[in-house]
């Protein structure tokens, strides 16, 4: 196909994943928390702020800092896109611009690995493979879809450095993974493990070290550009509940588990099958491919980024899954299937492998890609119950929403309803006689508290509590909070009539300290990027000189 015949058939393929979210309305698991958060940033950038740090409608007007939490660049896409379109088709607009990116993204790696007539089917068998359609219309995993669309070009980068000493490329992929951080911690962790154990294998079967040492360093790049997020993160994860996400355990969606719960048994099923499916065909094109055809390597990495992802499904990995670092961060291990998503495209349609294994191939893949729209018609969430976003909004500017389990105080049970907590209490103080105070809202949300004391008393606020919450009175003096059993704050308020205000600020010389990490990083990454760049072409120039 021509460059913009098959841009245009990229364009009307990405928008088959959006009719879920035509016939349905807004389908996925996660949608509405997604939805809510691109309304805030949206809402914020209208009233001049870029970020808005604190959510003030969460956990039903308790609030939570899901911003300074949640890595942020899929959050800044959906704010992109709610700005510009209705709320209502924002969704189904996310995920058709991630399913074109991904498209194009394989369609671009697989020039390496594939006949240029085949380029066209990798690109389409990616765009709607079975996991990337389950993350997108089944789970709304909106973070996770958005590193899926740039992963082919961290495998094809990830090939090049391991196998061809390409320094550019291992900065590439420093970079590229550095984005992922930026977006899915889940994600990020998927391919640390997943590309570090094939690295090791390589490193093994090579007997060199370059490849697993190229992938530590660009892991390294990686942590030093998204700096400014993960330090603060990791520093500050002692104040929330991490575990609140792990409603499930591990092993309970590893293949063949018992399923506890019946609504959802055909998603689980689903993921059973896409797993079984996707290593038996990666195995038999890697298996019966023609030897004498170059490519071997290629075929080898895929077929070890299969197994790596089918490994991860299996009960003996469950000790990994409790000592490895981090790795119980990634919660569910279906999350691996998204590399067997890049490695079936590029196994199927390598150099060298069977041609008459492909139609089949097809077949089975196609009935694979249905199934996730199964489980929407017939097995998730009752839609057609599900009330119109715009009546969500309404609901939400009176008693605030439910917010994501793991932004609450450590040590607090998230509530699941409006909890009926006044705005503003004044606790029992036997050293004042009298003390008022009138709470100043924003829609549900408390912002100031006006006081009228005989003299100093404590005041709880219908917020939850964190660091970075200050109160002042009128002349900008910071009060003395804490939190209560509850994870609710505690002013000391000083005697007199004042007016107290709320204010979130995420600041700190750590946060500052990260940030100019993060940009020096950047910074020696780009002129690495432009050296390397000049010399290769240098390089170019001296050797078709002598043609010319």
């Amino acid at each position: 196909m021509k460059s913009g015949k098959t841009l245009s058939f990229f364009v009307l393929i990405a928008l088959i994943p959006t009719l879920p979210f035509a016939w349905v309305g807004y389908a996925g698991h996660d949608v509405h928390l997604h939805l809510s958060s691109w309304m805030e940033i949206r809402d914020a950038w209208l009233s001049g702020r870029f970020w808005p740090g604190w959510d003030s409608l969460s956990n039903f007007t308790l609030g939570d800092p899901h911003f300074d939490f949640y890595p942020p660049l899929s959050f800044l896409l959906g704010a992109v896109l709610s700005t510009i379109l209705p709320l209502r088709i924002a969704p189904a607009a996310f995920v058709s611009v991630l399913t074109l990116v991904s498209g194009l993204t394989m369609y671009e790696a697989s020039k390496a690995f594939v006949a240029e007539n085949d380029r066209v089917k990798a690109a389409l068998l990616y765009m709607l493979s079975p996991y990337l359609l389950t993350t997108a219309i089944v789970r709304f995993a909106a973070s996770e879809l958005m590193v899926q669309a740039w992963l082919p070009l961290i495998c094809l980068v990830f090939y090049r450095m391991m196998w061809n000493k390409d320094n550019r490329s291992l900065l590439m992929l420093g970079g590229l993974l550095g984005l992922s951080w930026l977006t899915s911690i889940p994600a990020s962790i998927v391919l640390l493990y997943g590309l570090g154990i094939v690295a090791v294998v390589t490193s093994i079967r090579r007997r060199l070290v370059r490849p697993i040492l190229g992938f530590l360093i660009a892991e390294a790049i990686a942590s030093l550009l998204a700096a400014f997020y993960l330090v603060p993160v990791y520093v500050e994860q002692k104040w929330i509940t991490p575990t609140g996400l792990s409603r499930y355990s591990i092993r309970e969606f590893m293949l063949f588990a018992p399923i506890s719960t019946l609504t959802r048994e055909l998603f689980t099923v689903s993921c059973w099958a896409i797993a079984c499916a996707g290593i038996v065909l990666v195995s038999i094109h890697a298996l019966t491919r023609d030897r004498n055809r170059a490519g071997n390597e290629a075929t080898r990495t895929w077929l070890e980024l299969a197994l790596v992802s089918f490994g991860f499904q299996l009960p003996f990995t469950l000790p990994l899954w409790r000592h490895l670092p981090e790795l119980s961060s990634v919660a569910f291990a279906f999350r691996f299937l998204m590399l067997l998503g890049v490695a079936l495209p590029l196994a199927l349609l390598g150099k060298g492998t069977r041609r008459s294994l492909r139609l089949p191939t097809y077949a089975v893949v196609a009935i694979m890609s249905l199934m996730p729209f199964l489980v929407i018609i017939r097995a998730q969430i009752p839609w057609r119950t599900y009330p119109e976003f715009e009546t969500m909004v309404s609901r939400w500017a009176q008693v605030g929403k439910h917010g994501m389990p793991e932004f609450v105080p450590r040590g607090v049970i998230q509530p699941t309803a409006p909890t009926g907590i006044p705005a503003v209490t004044v606790l029992s103080n036997t050293s004042t006689a009298h003390c008022s105070a009138d709470p100043q809202m924003r829609g549900p949300a408390l912002t100031a508290v006006q006081i009228d004391a005989d003299g100093p008393c404590q005041l709880r606020l219908r917020t939850y509590y964190y660091p970075y919450w200050h109160v002042v009175d009128e002349s900008g003096k910071l009060l003395t909070v804490g939190r209560d059993g509850d994870g609710l704050i505690l002013v000391s308020a000083p005697a007199g009539k004042h007016l107290l205000t709320l204010d979130f600020e995420a600041r700190s010389s750590l946060r500052t300290a990260a940030l100019i990490v993060s940009v020096v990083s950047a910074m020696f990454l780009g002129l690495a990027m432009f050296v390397l760049t000049h010399v290769r072409n240098r390089q170019y120039e001296r050797v078709l000189a002598p043609v010319a």
